[in-house]
């Protein structure tokens, strides 16, 4: 059977996750903060284009860039070990001798962040809003493996990383950046 979660559903499972995280983030300090969340990459390659399709168009950043996107990053086809060598490392099964039916794909997201810079003061300013916005939703993501999707073929998913978090101009604006990853396993046998 070939894969039957799509990556459509996939991005729209991580936009609802994502979404529902962040609002409940903020409503529990008593905010209305609603992030816009693209469930697929509306710029082009270069950082720095119009910040209007980073803006919030609800809740109290309504206006402001506040935003998350998620593309797609790569594509991966592992098969199976069909067990050790000699040094206990794993060997891949091959098409004629062990499974050839089987695979595991590895589907994996660019995950970005988007948050209108503002230096505020030690304790209130969009870079401590944009880890804390990555924390929780990171937790969150802990929460629930398959990301609510009902199929057997979701595995399960690896930890949502940021490895690069910087400031870059949109425009007029300074708008805070951070771009993460997220690895999702699916089973397929056909």
């Amino acid at each position: 059977m070939a894969l039957e979660v799509t990556d459509s559903q996939i991005k729209n499972a991580l936009g609802d996750l994502i979404k529902n995280s962040v609002v409940a983030m903020y409503s529990s300090a008593g905010a209305n903060i609603v992030p816009r969340v693209h469930r697929r990459w509306v710029l082009s390659h270069n950082i720095g284009e119009s910040s209007a399709l980073l803006k919030a168009l609800e809740g109290d950043y309504r206006g402001k860039v506040h935003c998350w996107m998620i593309g797609t990053e790569g594509y991966k086809r592992i098969r199976p070990s069909r067990g050790t060598d000699t040094l206990g490392l794993a060997v891949n099964g091959t098409l004629k001798q062990h499974q050839p039916d089987v695979r595991y794909v590895i589907k994996q997201y660019k995950i970005w962040v988007y948050i209108q810079l503002d230096t505020g003061n030690d304790e209130i300013n969009s870079e401590n809003r944009l880890m804390s916005e990555i924390e929780y939703v990171s937790n969150e993501f802990s929460k629930y493996p398959k990301l609510n999707l009902v199929s057997e073929q979701v595995q399960g998913h690896g930890e949502l990383n940021f490895t690069s978090i910087d400031t870059y101009k949109f425009g007029e604006l300074q708008v805070n950046v951070a771009k993460g990853t997220l690895d999702i396993y699916l089973f397929e046998q056909f």
